[in-house]
């Protein structure tokens, strides 16, 4: 399989700072959430390790409520650096999972998503961004940090071309329920 094709063994899930105070304030939001529930839902049926971060959680709250009822199994770190990879715990649990393949989804595109999948590149992971379930407050934003971390090497993707490169075929045993989160 192509390096740059996700599968389901070397693959984790990333959620990036989606938390309450910035729920009415991304453009597309509610897209974005709802991407990513279907992330997660996804990843906690093929067994994929979900991990996720809040940006100073005493400022700008939890992740928001629709996402983090899905979090039971997910591996949880806090920030203050706008990278994740700015945390050496979080570096460390990545490179301990085994895990090559980083599947990407958060706020801000521009900033946080930013700075992580380049840090990300930096420690030879290879970020898939899933461009609809990622965003900032303003859409010219959004497109600068997609076509940045694209020219830096990320591997840009959508929920739709991620779910089914993780099953691969039509025989996996949950395509029917994950065909009927995209349908």
């Amino acid at each position: 399989m192509h390096k740059k094709i996700l599968d389901q063994n070397n693959s984790l899930l990333l959620i990036i700072d989606i938390q309450e105070k910035f729920k009415n304030i991304i453009y597309n939001s509610e897209k974005v959430i709802e991407n990513t529930i279907k992330l997660v839902k996804t990843a906690n049926w093929l067994e994929i390790p979900v991990v996720y971060t809040e940006q100073y959680p005493k400022g700008i709250g939890p992740t928001v409520e629709e996402i983090k009822q899905h979090l039971d199994k997910a591996k949880y770190f806090d920030k203050l650096t706008f990278s994740c990879c700015g945390n050496t715990e979080f570096i460390s649990y990545l490179k301990s999972t085994g895990k090559n393949q980083i599947i990407v989804c958060g706020i801000e595109t521009h900033i946080c998503v930013n700075q992580t999948v380049h840090g990300l590149l930096e420690n030879n992971f290879i970020p898939h961004l899933i461009i609809d379930a990622v965003g900032s407050r303003v859409i010219e934003n959004l497109e600068v940090g997609i076509n940045k971390m694209r020219d830096s090497g990320a591997v840009i993707s959508c929920l739709e071309m991620c779910l089914f490169e993780l099953m691969d075929n039509s025989k996996h045993p949950y395509f029917k329920d994950i065909q009927k989160l995209i349908i």
